[in-house]
């Protein structure tokens, strides 16, 4: 997970109409205006006409509408939804010179646009408990494994490649069943449903490999031979070898049906529309469901209320979603301050004097407005020059500074800096919160040594101040009184605020990684420690007082697969790889990467696996395992650190194990529905069967023609029914519950 890159405004603003103004977001503002800008910079009558016959650029955006207000209310506007997330929160593409019409129409409470989110192992299985669940283990007498099947696991991520050797079966058949592929910014897609559609895609973008990484992590499954690099330890270089035998890099689901949504530009829009498609194919198919989001911004108000937080909120109680916590919890990029009598003004200063395509979000806690200003501070004179300066919402206004012509000119900033800076206001209609959105791209020009670019905010005593950076960090300077750093402390995912969203950080199960070029390995600095938090994972709290992360899993020196198509147009060589495997008619990679974008996808893995065991489990019912099973070891309790943890370690088979407890706990399940009594899963010689609530297990095999092959009566609620011995093919297996009858297919090898 990185920072959004967003499209800025060269020049001065006009205002968008009143009716409109509480309703677009800054982002979505910008936009607009910038199209109006472009328009009125043409004056040849031909390129106008030509103008005016292209009509105006479409942009997808979530819409929020009131209670009771339904989406055909834009129908009338000619505007249709692209996804329906729920009948008050909608996806749809609208013409820019629409916008305002949207906007005015009574039903419309909130237009989100502009804004984008950014694409933030062996020994990982190892360290959350994931070999064992999938290889079997023994519990209350019986041998038990998972590995997902039956779960779907989707991602919506940017460059995927589905056809890669680490997304098939022992069979070599295709695990992705399907494929959405958005392909611009409005929320459109083209959906590929079929192993032969599947097999005709390539990638939605060339030139990344994050998802086929993040999905390796996931649901990964190969298990053939290739050469990858083994090593002794895996927090030390000795003992690295390149091997030529089986790859051991699988993911953690490596039984699911994966489904994949890539798009190369990850804007909010294609990001609920890729969640909701993955989400209606589980439910299509009668299928528990987890989606994995290695992707945010620390941009946004950090309380759930936005139209995109909004939208994860209803899909979290159709799937369980995971989402990375973010990568810069070693990033001074926040601060938290209230404002007191004696000190109504936080001042604050870009660190290193420069930043490229940059943000600062400011919220205040209420609807009081705030004054904000972009500074310049003479070191020499002790002296400020504002540049430009914004405290009220009535028309949304953005006001511009830089060297460009059609920018306002300040002569300070341009004798000092290369570049613009601006702010915009809002009284935001979904919290009623006073925010204002900044947006910098400045370098110092050579020479200047003495003139320093900052923030101003003021407001009055009580009023609380929320500033989040991204692509910049805050400093202070000893002489100016009362300045302030900033801290990681708030450096959370801001969709993390979101209800029902599990945000999962990083700890090192790694420290040293090999690469297939002999005597050359990689390795990570020394203050990163062996089993301890990762510096990079983001921690914070949200505005109403909880902390995240929820959990931490491995994210740093995790090995996964790449994408062909991004490792044939990089240029990048095998000797540079951590393992390669010539399979399917492919040549096929795996390498090292690092980032909560690679604990998340662990921590969905997980998920799968335990959603195997019940497939009821909802969102609560997964931070119950969570906060009951996961590891509170030592690096978690004394490390001065306990706000960066959440829940602790991940335990895969702790998690396993709680379900199991639960699942067979009297008045765990309904009582009147025996599909629901009924746990099977495969045993090393049969199948275990566990029926909730029950004093004793009678149960039967039968092959299809009806001759019994199996029996079993056991006391308790949970026993074995022996398969060894029986001939390959597809068996009955009948169970007596308290609520009737329970019949399923089985399959014996």
């Amino acid at each position: 997970m990185n920072k959004p890159l967003l499209i800025f405004l060269l020049g001065a603003a006009s205002a968008v109409s009143a009716a409109a103004q509480c309703k677009i977001t800054p982002d979505g503002m910008n936009l607009i205006q910038q199209w109006r800008m472009q328009r009125e910079s043409v004056t040849d009558p031909f390129q106008k006409q030509t103008l005016d016959a292209q009509g105006a650029q479409s942009y997808g955006a979530i819409i929020s509408l009131a209670e009771g207000a339904n989406f055909e209310v834009l129908a009338q506007l000619g505007i249709e939804p692209t996804t329906v997330v729920t009948d008050n929160l909608i996806v749809a593409e609208i013409p820019l010179d629409k916008m305002d019409a949207v906007a005015a129409l009574p039903e419309v409470t909130c237009i989100q646009f502009g804004g984008e989110q950014k694409p933030l192992m062996n020994y990982a299985r190892t360290s959350g408990n994931v070999e064992q669940v999938q290889n079997g283990f023994t519990y209350k007498g019986a041998t038990h494994s998972f590995d997902g099947t039956g779960v779907v696991a989707g991602l919506v991520d940017a460059g995927i490649d589905p056809n890669h050797a680490n997304f098939r079966d022992d069979n070599g058949n295709l695990r992705v069943a399907r494929v959405w592929h958005f392909s611009g910014t409005a929320g459109t897609y083209r959906t590929y449903a079929t192993p032969s559609a599947i097999a005709s895609f390539s990638t939605d973008n060339a030139s990344m490999t994050h998802g086929t990484h993040v999905a390796g992590i996931m649901a990964g499954s190969y298990d053939g031979a290739g050469k990858w690099v083994s090593q002794s330890s895996p927090d030390s270089p000795a003992g690295l070898k390149i091997e030529n035998s089986t790859i051991p890099f699988k993911g953690v689901a490596t039984g699911a049906t994966i489904a994949m949504a890539g798009a190369p530009s990850l804007t909010d829009n294609n990001v609920i529309g890729g969640v909701t498609q993955i989400v209606q194919f589980a439910e299509s198919q009668n299928m528990p469901c987890v989606v994995n989001m290695s992707l945010g911004s620390t941009i946004g108000p950090h309380d759930g209320t936005d139209p995109y937080s909004q939208a994860l909120t209803a899909l979290g109680k159709r799937a369980i979603i995971c989402m990375s916590a973010g990568n810069d919890g070693d990033m001074n990029m926040s601060i938290a301050r209230t404002l007191t009598a004696s000190n109504r003004t936080l001042t604050t200063f870009i660190k290193d004097n420069t930043a490229e395509d940059a943000a600062v979000d400011i919220w205040s806690s209420t609807d009081q407005p705030l004054t904000v200003s972009w500074v310049i501070y003479d070191t020499s004179s002790k002296s400020y020059t504002t540049l430009v300066s914004m405290s009220d919402s009535s028309n949304g206004n953005f006001e511009f500074v830089g060297n460009n012509s059609s920018y306002t000119q300040n002569s300070v900033f341009n004798s000092a800096f290369t570049g613009f800076v601006a702010l915009s206001s809002n009284l935001a209609t979904y919290n009623n919160r006073f925010n204002v959105y900044a947006r910098f791209n400045v370098k110092p020009k050579t020479g200047n040594s003495t003139k320093l670019l900052g923030l101003k905010v003021e407001g009055v005593s009580g009023q609380k101040v929320y500033v989040y950076g991204a692509s910049c960090e805050f400093t202070n300077l000893r002489s100016v009184s009362g300045s302030v750093a900033g801290i990681p402390a708030n450096s959370i995912n801001a969709s993390a605020a979101a209800d029902n969203v599990i945000s999962v950080g990083s700890y090192n199960s790694r420290l040293y990684y090999g690469i297939l070029r002999s005597g050359y390995y990689g390795y990570y600095p020394e203050d990163y420690m062996y089993n301890d938090i990762s510096p990079f994972s983001s921690y914070g709290e949200t505005i109403q007082g909880i902390y995240k992360p929820d959990l931490c899993a491995p994210g740093c020196g995790i090995v996964s697969s790449i994408s062909t198509p991004y490792f044939n147009a990089s240029g990048a060589t095998e000797s540079n790889m951590s393992a390669s495997a010539t399979a399917y008619n492919r040549n096929n990679y795996w390498m090292n990467m690092q980032g909560t974008s690679m604990s998340c996808p662990f921590v969905s893995g997980v998920v799968a696996l335990w959603l195997q065991a019940d497939n009821n489990l909802g969102y609560t019912d997964v931070m119950d395992v969570i906060n009951a099973t996961s590891v509170k070891d030592r690096y978690v309790t004394d490390g001065g650190n306990s706000e960066r943890w959440g829940a602790g370690k991940v335990d895969a088979l702790a998690g396993i194990k709680y379900i199991l407890d639960r699942k067979a706990a009297i008045g765990a399940v309904v009582a009147d529905q025996p599909e629901k009594m009924v746990f099977v899963s495969a045993t090393t010689d049969g199948y275990d069967i566990t029926v909730a609530g029950a004093s004793e297990v009678n149960a039967t095999l039968h092959s299809i023609s009806g001759i019994e092959a199996a029996r079993v009566n056991a006391s308790g609620c949970n026993a074995v029914i022996p398969t060894a011995g029986l001939q390959s093919g597809v068996y009955i297996l009948s169970v007596d519950t308290p609520a009737g009858r329970h019949t399923t297919k089985l399959a014996v090898r």
